[in-house]
């Protein structure tokens, strides 16, 4: 009789592949768009709950 296991680990390297892009701006009129006289906001904590960073003088 044999007997196999398997067990499944999540990989740090594969889940760390996520990547988003953007800037954190004041949306004043609320249309999510960057308009004129909308101000990014710089030194923002942004996280997508396992990481975090932080918004540059930019925004981004």
């Amino acid at each position: 009789m044999k007997c196999c296991a398997c067990f499944l680990f999540p990989l740090p390297c594969l889940l760390s592949a996520v990547y988003s892009a953007g800037a954190v701006h004041q949306d004043h009129n609320r249309n999510r768009e960057m308009d004129k006289g909308e101000k990014e906001i710089p030194g923002l904590i942004v996280s997508e709950g396992v990481e975090a960073v932080t918004t540059n003088r930019e925004g981004r």
